[in-house]
């Protein structure tokens, strides 16, 4: 048996010492011998430091640094990430609780795919369980295609493990794409994705969640939001195609459906290239195809369309 190659696991923390703990004690005590911890600090002013301090002095193999100025989760992940040297990546939010042998399951079923994932089982703020996983919520993908993430995302970052390879393609991250989204769009393209259809992560739901997948905050948002391509979407596409010439036709198309500063101008057009990868663009959707069909004439068709 080879010896296993060394995981790093990058972890993000911003004022999370309600519910640090029980995520570092899952990372620290992973089923995984050859390990690094290293957590990027984005300027606590609670007790979170202080608790890094502590896991810091007891595990080797587990660091932190803080850094000097607030840069948001995006940017923090890009910085913690940068200082990886491991030969496979693993993201970790400090408010979950990871089952102990998730970085062994996935390293030992990525085979020879960009990026390995899988479904998560949320939890309350408490800590209980919901008794609902991402795969009730989500289809969720694994093959090839970057079509499923144009417009939705099913890959967690926290369930994320990727190639070292992948970091020349996916680095610097754009601050208007989430971080998570961007990483599974650019390994569909560069050795694709795996799943792991099981729960490794207790994925913990509260009101300070950076995500809102299942809608704890949505009686703030405005009715209809949504119904048009974001910025960070087309923002995705410019970027990525300068990188990869597969998918250049298709790109070229949507990509010229906007303006430079990202209004819709071509409308009819935008409608045809939608429909034409409709099953794999709205693939993480439960939804049926005439409902997939009439949410594309919404995005294309909206009146007073706002990016």
């Amino acid at each position: 048996m080879m010896k296993d190659v060394l995981v790093s696991i990058a972890v993000c923390t911003y004022n999370g010492e309600q519910y640090l703990r029980p995520q570092l004690d899952s990372l620290v005590l992973q089923h995984y011998d050859n390990l690094e911890i290293i957590v990027a600090d984005d300027c606590s002013s609670d007790g979170t430091v202080a608790i890094l301090e502590e896991y810091q002095a007891a595990y080797p193999f587990f660091s932190y640094y803080q850094n000097s100025t607030n840069l948001g989760y995006k940017k923090n992940f890009e910085g913690v990430i940068s200082k990886c040297k491991g030969e496979f990546i693993a993201l970790s939010d400090q408010d979950d609780i990871w089952e102990l042998d998730k970085i062994r399951t996935q390293v030992d079923r990525i085979g020879d795919a960009a990026l390995i994932y899988h479904d998560s089982a949320f939890i309350d703020a408490q800590g209980a369980d919901m008794h609902r996983n991402l795969g009730d919520i989500l289809t969720l993908y694994q093959g090839k295609s970057p079509f499923p993430f144009l417009l939705f995302n099913c890959v967690s970052g926290h369930s994320i493990l990727f190639r070292r390879s992948l970091l020349p393609e996916i680095m610097p991250f754009d601050n208007n794409i989430y971080h998570d989204r961007w990483i599974a769009f650019v390994a569909s393209l560069n050795g694709g994705i795996k799943l792991i259809p099981k729960a490794l992560v207790k994925y913990r739901q509260h009101e300070h969640s950076e995500t809102d997948i299942l809608r704890l905050k949505a009686a703030k948002k405005s009715k209809g939001q949504g119904m048009y391509i974001a910025p960070s979407t087309i923002a995705l596409i410019r970027n990525y195609s300068r990188k990869n010439s597969v998918y250049t036709d298709f790109f070229s198309c949507f990509a010229d459906c906007f303006s430079s500063d990202y209004r819709l101008v071509k409308r009819q057009k935008l409608f045809n290239v939608l429909v034409g990868k409709i099953d794999e663009i709205f693939f993480s959707s439960h939804k049926s195809y005439i409902s997939k069909l009439n949410l594309t004439r919404k995005i294309c068709f909206r009146k007073n369309y706002q990016p």
